[in-house]
């Protein structure tokens, strides 16, 4: 719905800005000052619509082993992600954790229907949230010295051809409810998802994470 939505803005904008052009050349001020009002109108209805949702909109927390679905230009939805297990350690190499080391297997796949389709995350982030509202980025020098390291969370993936990517986080000792946080898209496309009705990413809209605690229920 949000997208078609969203066309229609693009659609009507394209429309009233033809017809406010006929309209001043014809120099007709009535129907000049119409089309300005239902433009008005329509961005003010859009924006509140934009906004609402998201403040109704509330986090959730998806279990470990479950997926978080990626929609490619917002209806392939065959790209997921989920996290398959977390250990944790004071030490990787040479390196020591100021609190402690939590090593994140994330496992990326694609359900596409053709198997020959190579799908891949669009510059994706990853930062884990805990308990606090605290933000923790990952720990890349880390991550360098783990079998993984040559994997990259953004590589290509076919169906049935799965990767799984470890990625590291320092965390506090007390840290508590650590969930992932994996978001993607880049240039329009962000510009896009934050005006997009109902998306994840769009301003102020909550968001869907990826439990780092096992035999945790989804929320």
């Amino acid at each position: 719905m949000g997208v078609i939505l969203l066309l229609m803005t693009i659609l009507g904008a394209a429309c009233a800005t033809v017809a406010l052009a006929f309209a001043i050349f014809t120099k007709r001020t009535g129907f000049r000052n119409s089309v300005v009002v239902g433009a008005i109108a329509w961005c003010v209805l859009y924006a509140i619509a934009l906004v609402g949702l998201s403040f109704l909109s509330e986090p959730s927390t998806i279990a470990m082993n479950q997926p978080k679905v990626f929609c490619g230009f917002y209806i392939d939805c065959h790209l997921h992600a989920s996290v398959t297990d977390v250990r944790k350690s004071k030490s990787i190499g040479n390196l020591t954790a100021r609190g402690e080391f939590n090593v994140v297997t994330v496992r990326v796949f694609s359900d596409a229907r053709d198997p020959s389709i190579s799908m891949r995350l669009l510059e994706p982030s990853a930062r884990v949230l805990d308990g606090r509202g605290l933000i923790h980025q990952r720990d890349t020098e880390a991550e360098k010295l783990l079998p993984s390291a040559t994997v990259s969370l953004d590589q290509d993936v076919k169906t049935n051809e799965p990767f799984e990517k470890e990625i590291v986080f320092d965390l506090p000792d007390d840290a508590f409810a650590a969930r992932l946080d994996i978001s993607e898209a880049y240039g329009i496309d962000k510009f896009i998802e934050a005006i997009l009705i109902g998306d994840e990413d769009s301003l102020w809209h909550a968001r869907k994470y990826l439990s780092l605690e096992k035999n945790n229920p989804k929320l």
